[in-house]
C-alpha cells in the first residue's frame, strides 16, 4: 500500500458541515484536480473525468475505471481510521473486497484523510435486484453470507475508542 501526502492549491471549502456537505460531496467541477492531483501522486493516468459515485458520508470517485478515491470530510475523518483498519483487517481473510492501493492526506485549506481502492466493474444490487430471478437473489445473498462470516468471524482490536459514532447516530 502506497502512503502519499498531497498538498494542493485551495481549491476546497474552508469549513465543511453537514449543511454545506450534501451538495459538495458529488461536485465533480470542484474535485477534478483534486483527483488529478491525487492520481499523479499515485502514479496513475487519469484519461477520463472522475464519475461520481454513490452518495454516503464521503466524497467518492471512480477514476478511469481503475480506481475508486475516497476522500473523508474532516466532520468524518475518524471513519478514515475506521476503514483503513478494516482494510487492512479483511485483505488475506475476505478474496470478495477490493484491495487498497494507497492511503494518504491531501492538505488544503483543511486536510481531507484519502483511500484509493481498487475499481470493480459491476452493476450496483440496488439497480438490477428487481431484475433478478429468486434464485439468482438467493445465490447472491448465500455468497453475500459467507463474506459476512468470515468478516464477523475477524477479530477487531481498536487502538482508540470510535467515539463520534453515537453522536453521528443522534443527528
Amino acid at each position: 500500500i502506497i502512503r502519499i501526502d498531497v498538498t494542493g492549491q485551495p481549491r476546497l471549502p474552508a469549513e465543511i458541515n453537514r449543511e454545506n456537505w450534501g451538495n459538495l460531496m458529488t461536485d465533480v467541477h470542484l474535485w477534478q484536480p483534486v483527483m488529478e492531483e491525487i492520481c499523479s501522486a499515485v502514479g496513475m493516468e487519469m484519461n477520463a473525468g472522475p464519475v461520481a459515485g454513490y452518495p454516503g458520508s464521503s466524497a467518492v470517485f471512480v477514476v478511469a475505471e481503475q480506481a475508486v478515491i475516497k476522500l473523508f470530510p474532516p466532520i468524518f475523518a475518524d471513519d478514515f481510521k475506521v476503514e483503513r483498519a478494516v482494510y487492512e483487517l479483511l485483505e488475506d481473510r475476505v478474496s470478495a473486497i477490493p484491495f487498497l492501493i494507497a492511503e494518504g492526506l491531501y492538505r488544503d485549506r483543511i486536510d481531507w484523510p484519502f483511500l484509493v481502492i481498487q475499481f470493480c466493474s459491476g452493476e450496483p444490487i440496488r439497480t438490477i435486484y428487481d431484475q433478478l430471478a429468486p434464485g439468482e437473489k438467493i445465490r447472491i445473498a448465500q455468497q453475500v453470507g459467507m463474506v459476512l462470516q468470515t468478516v464477523h468471524q475477524t477479530a477487531v482490536v481498536l487502538t482508540e475508542p470510535f467515539t463520534p459514532w453515537p453522536d453521528f447516530l443522534l443527528h
